[in-house]
């Protein structure tokens, strides 16, 4: 998880928090708010127990144009 937050950094991507299919969660977008992917957050007694990524470009269109991850990657 280090590893892939450096290099998100480099590549300037942001996690922005915000409901996803109405549950916690966030959008990852990369420096041109082009969408990397969604994290749904499963919160328990206050606690996040799990998170569950979505990154197939086809789920991620209706919260904005997708992002070529692997360009995205590459780059870092």
């Amino acid at each position: 998880m280090v590893a892939m937050g450096h290099a998100l950094r480099q590549v300037r991507a942001s996690l922005l928090p915000c409901p996803v299919n109405g549950d916690p969660g966030a959008i990852l977008r990369d420096r041109d708010g082009r969408v990397l992917a969604t994290w749904l957050l499963d919160i328990k007694g206050g606690r996040v127990q799990a998170i569950r990524s979505a990154m197939n470009p086809d789920k991620l269109r209706h919260h904005g144009a997708p992002a070529d991850l692997r360009s995205v990657m590459q780059e870092a």
